[in-house]
């Protein structure tokens, strides 16, 4: 079993997408309070139990990522893992720009998290919702 793979075009975004999060998570999980000065301005108050509580939360949602990610799933599985993080991803990268429009966040750490979700949001839309070169053939004959 491969939890993370680069076999196809599903299975890589789904491990770049696994991998995004724990870039973050283990590290509010263990080091609340060094994540905090990490990604925050100063003006707003540390919370590290509240800070474990998240990186538990992504830790765990970047694991079940990756365990869709093998080989007993489906690519259709897979597409539709794809399509759930297209929203999650998405909705990161606009959590991340309110919280810059607050000045809450750190400018460059902000437009780093900004840029990567949306990119992953993109490709997760994309290829989550793409019809192989078969699909398209097989729709095409039912039209018949």
């Amino acid at each position: 079993m491969k939890f993370i793979s680069f076999e196809d075009p599903e299975s890589t975004i789904l491990s770049l997408s696994a991998l995004s999060g724990l870039t973050c998570g283990p590290l509010n999980l263990i080091a609340p309070n060094e994540a905090h000065d990490m990604f925050y301005e100063s003006t707003v108050p540390k919370n590290p139990s509240c800070s474990r509580w998240f990186g538990h939360a992504v830790t765990s949602a970047c694991i079940m990522t990756a365990s869709h990610n093998t080989e007993d799933h489906t690519v259709c599985a897979k597409r539709d893992t794809l399509k759930t993080l297209s929203v999650v991803h998405g909705s990161v990268a606009g959590l991340m720009g309110y919280d810059l429009y607050k000045e809450e966040i750190k400018k460059p750490v902000a437009i780093a998290q900004i840029c990567l979700h949306a990119g992953l949001a993109t490709a997760c839309l994309v290829r989550g919702f793409a019809k192989d070169k078969d699909e398209k053939e097989d729709v095409a004959e039912k039209k018949k």
